[in-house]
């Protein structure tokens, strides 16, 4: 697919149809917004766009109980039961530890490249679920709070009466959060996309933590938005990945201004090219 210049709501009818619709609709969505045409993403990239495409298409069923319990809860601080964000965790946690062991044998292969013997690495579960445990509570909050705006926008006259106030804000409810979560953009594709992009960046610091490479570079290339901070950490050196993972924890550098949106990177060097050799600051 080409990147083609389609504006967002000509195509935002598509999300409420078919999951094919609805995965072709946010590939166009993400191909847009980052500037990459699809031809030219990498390897690694492509298989993080097409793990943030699935989920997203998939979202809505995915998202069915939270917006259930959001929209059958008559009390006066809405939130979601915990057995229900444990689950959307759960399914969090196995998507982003599909795209894990993805990057794991990606980066493994890289490593082979450049010299080192029969590397392998397997991802952490324990770590995956606990980031995926925290984005589903993010998300789950977000939901809730989605909840209560819309119940502010209830009509008094229609909320007035007793017999129709609890199905008019359940109704209310479960538009808004059914456009909540099929949206192109905004808090669903900007979490699971950075829970996606989590899993990427465990999959890589496995093979990191099984091989230690030479040193690793601050690689801000996968991301043609990057910022200012994101700029000038592009291409820093660090000796060891502790001090790496210092200041790319997660998702992304950590003073990046998108926040979770930052897509960039660590890159292993296990043997020195000479193109390495006018690499800018060290750590």
């Amino acid at each position: 697919m080409t990147a083609k210049k389609v504006r967002l709501h000509e195509i935002s009818s598509l999300v409420q149809s078919t999951p094919t619709a609805r995965r072709h609709s946010f590939r166009i969505a993400i191909v847009e917004t980052s500037g990459i045409a699809a031809a030219d993403l990498t390897a690694e990239a492509q298989v993080l766009s097409d793990a943030t495409v699935a989920a997203l298409a998939a979202w809505p069923a995915l998202a069915a109980r939270m917006v259930d319990t959001l929209a059958n809860d008559t009390s006066r601080d809405p939130a979601v039961r915990p057995t229900v964000v444990d689950a959307l965790a759960a399914e969090l946690a196995r998507r982003m530890l599909k795209v894990a062991s993805a990057l794991a044998t990606l980066t493994a292969a890289d490593a082979a490249a450049q010299g080192v013997d029969n590397p392998s690495a397997k991802p952490d579960r324990a770590r995956i679920e606990r980031v995926a445990a925290t984005f589903a509570a993010r998300i789950a909050a977000g939901y809730a709070a989605a909840a209560v705006d819309a119940r502010l926008h209830v009509p008094v006259t229609e909320a007035s009466r007793l017999r129709t106030a609890a199905s008019a804000v359940a109704s209310a409810v479960r538009t808004a959060l059914t456009a909540l979560g099929t949206a192109l953009s905004g808090l669903v594709p900007t979490y699971v996309g950075a829970a996606m992009a989590a899993g990427a960046h465990e999959g890589r610091r496995s093979v990191f933590e099984a091989h230690p490479p030479r040193y690793l570079v601050a690689d801000e290339r996968p991301d043609p938005n990057r910022c200012g901070p994101c700029a000038e950490v592009d291409g820093r050196r660090y000796r060891t990945l502790a001090a790496a993972l210092e200041d790319y924890p997660t998702v992304g550098y950590r003073l990046c201004k998108g926040g979770v949106r930052c897509r960039g990177r660590l890159r292993a060097v296990w043997r020195e090219p000479n193109s390495e050799a006018a690499a800018t600051s060290r750590r």
